[in-house]
């Protein structure tokens, strides 16, 4: 029962009551098996759930001070000449409990500090750009073998910015952007640029698709670019789209009529469909008698290759759906 004898509440004895719920596990040594066999019901209420105390809270708060990249398993097995958290308070002794309190500290506390640890203890450059301005502010981030597989991948490279995972009060629309590239060693994607962005302006990619250009492919000049770059797919911003096509003319000093972004630069079916059956869900924006009309007009867009037709069917669809 521990140390405590008298419900805090009540202040009465407490009595130990056991489940009837029982479990036996029998290990048989020459046949390499265990038995798992299980009796009974659990005919109580379910305990009150643990909290991380305060001492508890503040040791993971001084763990992280003095070892910025430790990780929670670390922190939960101890280290050379580190003892285990638990053992400071007992409440860190839950493996889960303890993970998610260290990724609440960091989130309040300690996200900046673990980029610069990371960038100290990564062999080669790892935040390869960052900006505190209000135009353009940015962390970018690039290890060696991300720089690798971004050049060698022999598909197009996808860009996608992923909103609503960082919570800024003062930057609102702060965002984690990454690039993913096809590895045909390991058979999967994988992320080869990363960055916290401090806005969505086309500066603000600008700068992410500079620095994916100039560190990552390295292309000595345009020519060597249109002969090796495989392509770009990113979600449907007109600022993401307009960055990269700045980035690219910065780079390769092209004049603004130079450079045919259409070559080299798609936007993502997936999103396309994801709007597509968003705003076909909006019956304020499309009434319920002319759903398959609006899907059939937005489908076809997809497939028309006549620029001039193009606009004649976004210029037909605004007409039919002015809202």
């Amino acid at each position: 029962m521990g140390k405590d004898t008298k419900c805090k509440t009540h202040n009465c004895e407490l009595e130990h009551v056991p489940c009837n719920a029982k479990i036996t596990i029998t290990e048989s040594p020459k046949s390499e098996c265990v038995m798992i066999r299980t009796d009974g019901n659990h005919d109580h209420p379910k305990p009150h759930r643990i909290h991380v105390s305060k001492l508890g809270k503040k040791t993971i708060h001084d763990h992280l001070q003095r070892k910025p990249n430790a990780s929670p398993i670390s922190m939960r097995v101890g280290t050379k000449g580190v003892t285990p958290v638990w053992e400071k308070d007992v409440t860190l002794l839950n493996f889960g409990r303890l993970r998610a309190a260290v990724r609440t500290e960091r989130k309040v506390n300690h996200g900046t500090v673990d980029i610069a640890a990371f960038d100290k203890q990564t062999s080669g450059s790892f935040k390869t750009a960052s900006s505190i301005s209000s135009v353009n502010g940015a962390i970018i981030m690039q290890t060696d073998i991300m720089r690798k597989v971004l050049k060698e991948s022999d598909v197009a490279s996808e860009t996608d910015t992923i909103e609503g995972f960082l919570r800024d009060d003062v930057l609102p629309d702060a965002n984690v952007t990454v690039t993913s590239s096809y590895c045909s060693l390991l058979e999967k994607w994988y992320p080869t640029q990363m960055a916290i962005l401090f806005g969505k302006s086309g500066e603000h990619y600008l700068k992410y698709f500079n620095t994916l250009l100039q560190n990552g492919y390295a292309y000595s000049n345009f020519d060597e670019f249109d002969k090796e770059f495989m392509g770009m797919v990113c979600d449907f911003s007109d600022a993401e789209r307009d960055g990269f096509k700045r980035a690219v003319e910065a780079t390769f000093s092209l004049s603004e009529g130079d450079f045919d972004i259409e070559k080299y630069y798609t936007m993502c079916t997936v999103h396309f469909d994801r709007s597509l059956a968003r705003v076909r869900r909006n019956n304020a924006v499309v009434p319920m008698q002319l759903k398959d009309e609006f899907t059939s007009q937005v489908t076809a867009l997809r497939v028309e290759t006549d620029k001039e037709s193009f606009w004649k069917r976004v210029a037909e669809l605004k007409s039919d759906f002015p809202k």
